[in-house]
């Protein structure tokens, strides 16, 4: 490592990529494809650029690892949004690009069903990484007789509250643009729901949204939300993740993310969550560190 060579024309640059891919599992470290560039300044500059990277240089990407296995049972996870998301459980664990795979996104309900892939439990199904990375479920083989498909829950795995079931979603995914406890409660998600039974179909078809409808109540809503406002992207709390936010959530310690600015020592002393030790938060002008000691790791680790 590295691996190059000089080609001549794409033809070249293609065999070249086929070449490492034939021996990727022999290399030193893994790799999901090979980048070709241009190697003349004057072509590379007049090939430009987009809003978004140059064109000279073109990354030619493997094809997804991918294996067959047994579908084994679906969990029902709820996203901050209060989106059902399944997740497909498998067995036994297929062992892909280095790391083994006992779970696979199935995306929403309408990809799963009967209408796209038509997952079933017990069913034989292709698991391939993509971009080496996602795992996800591609293709269903010899679906048992009698399986159970993949359907919305009438009620949410979290809370137990109705679930509300819409063709589609206008969002671009299950933690994309959604409501807050407060907008729900002044009508913003009927009328979310209704533009979007309005909005012409999606490029591949209508997707089965389910979503739980308790967004003020639901212990996993507020969970996803009060980790989420911990995330570098958002106000960057440090050792705040979703383990910590759902002990403190289960401790009834707090219930949004603005709780967080009241959390106290005392508090937390109070009530001695296992394998929690007392905070403290330090307000800097751009970032609010919230230390929290997990047991048995120095308080220095998450600072």
């Amino acid at each position: 490592m590295p691996l190059w060579r000089p080609c001549a024309d794409a033809a070249a640059a293609v065999a070249f990529a086929a070449d490492v891919a034939a021996v990727r599992g022999g290399l030193p470290l893994d790799v999901d494809g090979v980048v070709v560039r241009l190697d003349d300044a004057a072509a590379a500059a007049a090939a430009g650029a987009t809003a978004r990277s140059p064109r000279a240089p073109v990354a030619l990407k493997f094809a997804a690892a991918a294996g067959v296995t047994r579908l084994v049972g679906v969990d029902h996870q709820v996203s901050r949004a209060g989106v059902l998301m399944p997740v497909a459980v498998l067995a036994p664990p297929l062992p892909l690009g280095g790391v083994s795979v006992a779970r696979a996104t199935l995306h929403n309900y309408g990809r799963a069903g009967a209408g796209r892939l038509g997952v079933a439990v017990g069913a034989l199904v292709t698991v391939a990484r993509g971009g080496h990375v996602i795992t996800k479920i591609v293709a269903v083989h010899a679906p048992p007789p009698g399986g159970v498909p993949v359907a919305p829950l009438a009620t949410c795995p979290a809370c137990r509250s109705p679930v509300h079931v819409t063709d589609r979603d206008g969002g671009g995914g299950g933690d994309g643009a959604d409501g807050t406890a407060e907008e729900v409660a002044d009508g913003a998600a009927a009328a979310r729901d209704a533009a979007h039974a309005a909005a012409p179909p999606r490029r591949g078809g209508a997707v089965a949204v389910a979503r739980c409808t308790n967004a003020g109540g639901c212990a996993a809503q507020v969970v996803g939300r009060v980790a989420h406002f911990g995330r570098p992207a958002c106000v960057d709390i440090c050792g705040l993740g979703a383990a910590t936010a759902r002990r403190l959530v289960d401790a009834g310690l707090v219930a949004s993310p603005a709780d967080l600015y009241a959390l106290t020592a005392d508090a937390v002393t109070a009530a001695a969550i296992p394998g929690l030790a007392v905070p403290t938060v330090v307000v800097r002008p751009t970032v609010v560190v919230l230390r929290v000691c997990s047991a048995g790791r120095a308080a220095s680790t998450l600072a």
